[in-house]
């Protein structure tokens, strides 16, 4: 068993839907700076590459490095829950789980009320089962 296995939290089923009204929480604001980040995009790829030519700066560079710390800071904080974010965008979440003695994965996404499925830690989201 590796030290992070260890460390690892281990939720039942009730104690990760407990989490979900926090995770969803978390994820309308990863969501908001993520759209901040898309809109401003092409203003930072233009100050990107003014910068390369000795130039740069972008007069939204403020507001998108705030976004992208706030970002960070909610997606930080869903791990130091003990729980795996595996896509941004979908707010894909795996939660370990003990099953049959083994260490699987709750899987739940925004967007589904509740925690209804596992996987196999090697499987992912494809693997999906219902509980």
């Amino acid at each position: 068993m590796t030290r992070r296995m260890l460390k690892t939290k281990v939720f039942s089923v009730e104690e990760a839907n407990a989490l979900l009204p926090r995770l969803r929480k978390l994820f309308e604001g990863v969501y908001r700076d993520m759209r901040t980040l898309d809109e401003m995009e092409p203003e930072i790829r233009r100050a990107a590459e003014q910068a390369e030519r000795g130039g740069g700066g972008a007069p939204g560079g403020t507001r998108y490095l705030e976004s992208v710390l706030r970002m960070k800071k909610r997606l930080a904080e869903v791990r130091s829950l003990g729980v795996e974010v595996k896509d941004i965008r979908k707010g894909l979440c795996d939660f370990p789980h003990r099953r049959g003695g083994r260490l699987v994965y709750l899987c739940w996404h925004l967007g589904e009320e509740k925690i209804g499925f596992w996987h196999e830690i090697q499987k992912g989201f494809g693997g999906r089962q219902a509980i």
